[in-house]
């Protein structure tokens, strides 16, 4: 989970998220747990990865997809009516700001 490039690469990308006091404390007593999966299963308290292979017990799963999260948390569920309770249709969903920034920016700043 540790990021495979530099603070001021971060800083100057936007790459940078805003933290509760106490997090990365939580993180090594074992209160919050971080795992990528590209699989998951939800049980009765909590979650299994990857097939089933690891059970982790939760009361509050977070999925945190990143850019695109909302293209990410359609294609996580294969019900169509957990997809629009999620994810929404994707012509009411907002894209993240550094998808539309650059946008943005290049039309001002060059009239495109």
């Amino acid at each position: 989970m540790v990021p495979d490039y530099s603070f001021s690469f971060a800083m100057s990308s936007c790459l940078i998220a805003m933290l509760p006091k106490g997090f990365y404390d939580r993180v090594d007593d074992g209160s919050i747990i971080l795992k990528n999966s590209k699989r998951f299963s939800f049980c009765s308290d909590g979650i299994n990865l990857e097939d089933g292979e690891e059970s982790i017990k939760s009361g509050i799963i977070i999925l945190a997809t990143g850019f695109r999260g909302d293209q990410k948390l359609r294609d996580i569920f294969t019900a169509n009516w957990c997809r629009n309770i999620v994810a929404g249709s994707s012509d009411t969903s907002v894209p993240l700001y550094r998808y539309r920034l650059g946008n943005f920016l290049g039309w001002h700043i060059w009239g495109q």
